[in-house]
Order: C-alpha cells, then sequence, then structure tokens
C-alpha cells in the first residue's frame, strides 16, 4: 500500500522518524519556514512506502551519482579565506549570537569580512533546497546524499541567513567601531589646522617680510602690481643684478633687518604655520561629510530594526556620537573662515596649503642666506644706487 508521508514539522519530527536522531527539530523547522512551495515540489516527487531503515538497493539507486558542488553567486573559496584568516570559519553560532546581542567583541575587520558573508536571495534558495532534499534522503535512508554536503563556509554563511536584519546589525556595529576612531583623526586634524591658520593671522613679522617683497616687485613694475601672489617669491630668486652677483632674494634678505624684520622670529612663526602644509583643507571637508553621512546613516539603521530602541547602550552611544558631530562641525566652520582670510590677503596663492609650502620654502632660504653668503658687496652695491624704501636709503 502506498501512502504520502507527511512533510510538516511535526509529521517528520517524531519518534519513530527517520529524522528524530538526524537533525534538530529547529534546524528541521527554519528549513522548512518559507519554503512550501518548495517543499510540495519535493514531496510530489518522493511518495514511498513507510520508512525503511538499512534498505541497500534503495540506497543505491537513489544516489547513482554526486552532483557537483552547489554554484553560489559568492567566491566561496576567497570568502572562506577571508573568514579563515579572521578565524571566524569555526565559529558561525558564536558570530551569530554577537550579531543578535549586538555584542562589541568583533572588530572592525571581522565585520568587514563578515558583512561580505551574508548571503543573496539566490544563494539562501540553493542552500534551503539543499537541506530540504537532505531531509527527504534522510527520511527514505538514503546513505550516500545526492549533492556533497555543506563546506565550513556555506556552513557559515547559512548560519548568517538565519540573523533578521543581518547586514543592517553588522553594518551598524562597523560603523559604531569606526566613527570614534574617524571622529578622533578629524578632530586632531581641525584642531592642528586651527592652532596654525590662527598662528598665520596673528602673526607680526611674516606679513611685513610680504608687504616688503610686495613693494620691491611694485617699485620693479613701476607701480603696475595690484596685488601680492606666492608667485612673486619663486621669481626673486629668479631675478638678479646686472652690476653686482646677486639675486632680488639676497636684495630682500639685506634689505629687511632695516625695516625692523627678525629672522628668528620670522622662522618661529613659519613653524607655527608649518603644520598647515601637510593638512590639506579640501581632503578635511570630505572626510567631515562622509562622517556626517555614516552618522545618519547610522541612525537610520538603528531605527529600522526590530527592538533596536531596547539597546540602551547603542541610543546613548548614537546620542554621544552626534552631540560631538555637531561640535566638530562648529570647530570646523571656524577653521574654513580662517582659512578663507588668508586666501583673502594673498589671492591667486591657491590653497592654504600651497601657500604654507611656498612660503616655507621661501622663508627657510631667506634665513639661510646671511649665513651662506657674505653680503657685504651687495649691501655696498645697494648703498651706492640710493635706493629709498620705508624713508631708508641704501
Amino acid at each position: 500500500m502506498v501512502v504520502t508521508v507527511d512533510h510538516s514539522v511535526d509529521g517528520l519530527w517524531q519518534v519513530e522518524s527517520p529524522l528524530h536522531d538526524r537533525i534538530s527539530r529547529q534546524e528541521l523547522q527554519r528549513t522548512l519556514h518559507h519554503d512550501s512551495a518548495m517543499l510540495f515540489t519535493l514531496s510530489s516527487r518522493q511518495t514511498c512506502t513507510s520508512p525503511r531503515r538499512n534498505n541497500s538497493s534503495s540506497n543505491t539507486n537513489t544516489s547513482a551519482a554526486l552532483k557537483p558542488r552547489r554554484n553560489l553567486d559568492c567566491d566561496v573559496h576567497l570568502l572562506g579565506v577571508k573568514l579563515a584568516s579572521r578565524r571566524l570559519l569555526s565559529h558561525p553560532k558564536r558570530v551569530a549570537k554577537a550579531l543578535l546581542t549586538m555584542d562589541r567583541s568583533l572588530s572592525p575587520e571581522d565585520l568587514t569580512v563578515i558583512l561580505q558573508a551574508f548571503p543573496g536571495l539566490s544563494d539562501i534558495s540553493i542552500l534551503r533546497r539543499f537541506h530540504l532534499q537532505r531531509m527527504f534522503d534522510l527520511w527514505h535512508n538514503v546513505i550516500k546524499l545526492q549533492q556533497p554536503p555543506l563546506s565550513r563556509t556555506e556552513q557559515f554563511i547559512w548560519e548568517l541567513a538565519a540573523i533578521q536584519h543581518g547586514p543592517a546589525r553588522t553594518e551598524l556595529l562597523l560603523n559604531l567601531k569606526l566613527m570614534p576612531n574617524i571622529m578622533q583623526t578629524i578632530s586632531d586634524q581641525v584642531q592642528e589646522l586651527g592652532q596654525a591658520c590662527q598662528s598665520f593671522l596673528n602673526a607680526e613679522q611674516l606679513p611685513r617680510l610680504l608687504r616688503l617683497v610686495r613693494l620691491v616687485c611694485s617699485v620693479l613694475n613701476k607701480e603696475n602690481i595690484k596685488g601680492f601672489c606666492l608667485c612673486a617669491l619663486h621669481n626673486l630668486r629668479d631675478t638678479r643684478c646686472v652690476t653686482v652677483q646677486a639675486t632680488l632674494e639676497d636684495y630682500v634678505a639685506h634689505v629687511a633687518p632695516f625695516v625692523g624684520i627678525d629672522f628668528e622670529l620670522i622662522d618661529l612663526e613659519m613653524k607655527g604655520f608649518l603644520p598647515a602644509a601637510t593638512i590639506p583643507i579640501e581632503p578635511l571637508q570630505q572626510s567631515l561629510i562622509q562622517l556626517s553621512r555614516m552618522v545618519q546613516q547610522s541612525n537610520e539603521l538603528w531605527t529600522s530594526l526590530p527592538h533596536m530602541h531596547e539597546n540602551e547602550s547603542v541610543e546613548a552611544e548614537l546620542s554621544q556620537i552626534h552631540i560631538s558631530l555637531q561640535n566638530l562641525e562648529h570647530e570646523a566652520s571656524y577653521v574654513l573662515k580662517a582659512s578663507q582670510e588668508i586666501k583673502t590677503a594673498l589671492p591667486g596663492s591657491g590653497s592654504v596649503s600651497n601657500i604654507a609650502n611656498t612660503l616655507y620654502r621661501f622663508v627657510h632660504r631667506l634665513c639661510a642666506l646671511p649665513h651662506q653668503r657674505s653680503v657685504q658687496a651687495i649691501s655696498q652695491k645697494l648703498t651706492a644706487g640710493g635706493i629709498v624704501i620705508y624713508g631708508k636709503s641704501f
């Protein structure tokens, strides 16, 4: 007499069922969940008499040959290497528990690899079909399964597939791990750049030196110069005097002490402004924008996850990050304002980092000239020339 096997969870899970000792009820229920169509497809193909154990002829006919391994969309081998390198492959249940409880024990590197391991709908369907087929094979006492068993990587993927809102949870945990370090880095750069810009705006000797250079260039250009551009600093070394072996850079170094310019003070002021050369303000702005987007995305993920409002630690941490971001944006606005003042004072000179680089090279050369070259002959020639600057004749 032919009977149809009851393929419901209660029908498959019973004391006399072959599945009772081979698969847990939880795994059985999970496999059958949301798979009624696939379940009926498989059950319609396999009707049998009451299940029999140790039927070798049936086993041989049912599994004549193993099918090739499952063709998942993800690169199983590469993913397995990444998971193994982070020592995650052997602990899929521990990883799943950490994600469900929003545990912070996982490192950013671990979370990045885990985020890549979440399967798509097609991979979930393939793995679910494997488990269904496996249960039917177990029910019919097939010793050799029709497909090879799941690899450790596939088992890890299957475990992640059971986590509700798994990718969202992982991404939120990753953001919570990354945002404090990113915020601290940006905050350090904003403070350093702000101090450098303030050092330039409060300087006394540097502006005086730049006014001297502007005056020299203005005299040479018959008073036609409209503003100061840092390209003039490069031209000073390239412009040579006919009557003496000297350049305009030598001339500025000769005249500077007579108009109250102290090279040692200029060197100190330049060291205070130098950090601006290593912190370009445009990439810093982009980093701040990306951080703001990450905070907004984290808040959206938190509100979208069910029952996440009960996790007070996550809520408190997101609230603190939001406050820190507001303070950081407030500080950055002052830095942008200061950098704009510097660019306005030196029109056509490019970015603040370019200004700092150019000024540093010029001041470094200028401070070294009196020690590298004898300016006595230059001074005598310039004094004989009777050039008047700031009311003094040289």
